[in-house]
């Protein structure tokens, strides 16, 4: 079995990781005509989910005004990842994030979330790109225990009179084994027009708007692949990692209810977790690169290969 794993790891998978974002507003969604209804006449913030805004509405000297504040998730990323081994313990993610025609701001920032720490970290993207140590992606709603590691990558310089860069590439090489991460998109936001509205709102309407402004739900949370596991991750571990996401994919509808590649590997991996350490490989392993059927099936076979290759 080692020998067959050592074969398909010599492959590295390619293709668009889906999307799965929680998008549950904690204010009121603003009507399309503008005309706020009895029951939500004493909202003062509103979500407009058709131009990803804040809408700050208030009464000033017996007038109704509305402020208009732009969010940081009017970017649309459609991620890539490649993942392949380099050598012993060692392993190359390479992204590729496109902001799709339908984005309505360009991209400021692509973060990614690894699931430990790791000092042989090293990352290089087209554009400027930062490695932020014990900072969780809080910001995101993501626990602070998923991402103790934040790289933060931007897109690269647009040339003069130039539109902005639409594609962010980052390469992150890693020890630690590919299993499920959290991403985020970021989108650039005119800080001073915003400045400028917010400085118009009374207190304390400014400063609750500001809270809903750094709110997690607002902004485009992924889940990929990328650097999740170190040496001390045990198989179980690895195993239950993986089940708990690929529950939430399906909860989602990014993998289907009856894929037989989700009801394959399932199966295998809940019976390594039943094993409680008696086995380190689960079995039928070597077969799950030949059930997976859609490319994203491929990308979560591939890693899930690597993951357990070297224990």
């Amino acid at each position: 079995m080692r020998k067959a794993i050592a074969i398909l790891l010599a492959f590295a998978v390619k293709c668009v990781s889906q999307q799965p974002r929680v998008a549950l507003s904690p204010v009121p969604f603003w009507p399309k005509d503008g005309v706020v209804t009895v029951e939500y006449d004493d909202q003062n913030i509103f979500y407009s989910p058709s131009t990803d805004e804040l809408i700050i509405r208030y009464q000033q000297q017996g007038a109704t005004v509305v402020q208009r504040i732009a969010l940081g998730n009017q970017a649309d990323p459609d991620y890539s990842v490649s993942v392949s081994r380099m050598g012993t313990n060692k392993y190359s993610y390479t992204y590729r994030v496109l902001n799709k025609p339908s984005a309505k701001a360009p991209l400021s920032d692509i973060l990614v979330g690894l699931g430990e720490h790791d000092s042989t970290l090293a990352v290089q993207s087209s554009g400027a790109v930062s490695v932020k140590e014990d900072h969780a992606l809080t910001h995101f709603g993501v626990p602070a225990e998923l991402a103790p590691v934040l790289v933060d990558a931007k897109p690269p310089q647009p040339a003069l009179a130039g539109p902005a860069p639409d594609t962010v590439d980052l390469v992150i090489q890693s020890q630690l084994r590919p299993g499920f991460v959290f991403a985020a998109a970021e989108s650039v936001v005119d800080e001073l027009a915003n400045a400028h509205a917010l400085s118009e709102v009374p207190e304390p309407l400014r400063s609750q708007a500001r809270e809903k402004i750094n709110s997690p739900w607002l902004h485009k949370q992924s889940i990929t692949l990328g650097p999740r596991f170190g040496d001390l991750a045990t198989p179980q571990a690895v195993a239950i990692d993986y089940l708990t996401n690929l529950t939430r994919l399906v909860r989602a509808g990014v993998l289907p209810k009856d894929s037989q590649f989700v009801s394959y590997i399932t199966g295998m991996l809940q019976g390594l977790v039943q094993s409680e350490g008696s086995i380190t490989i689960p079995a039928g392993l070597e077969e799950v690169l030949s059930k997976a059927v859609t490319p994203f099936e491929k990308e979560i076979a591939a890693a899930l290969l690597m993951a357990f290759a070297s224990n």
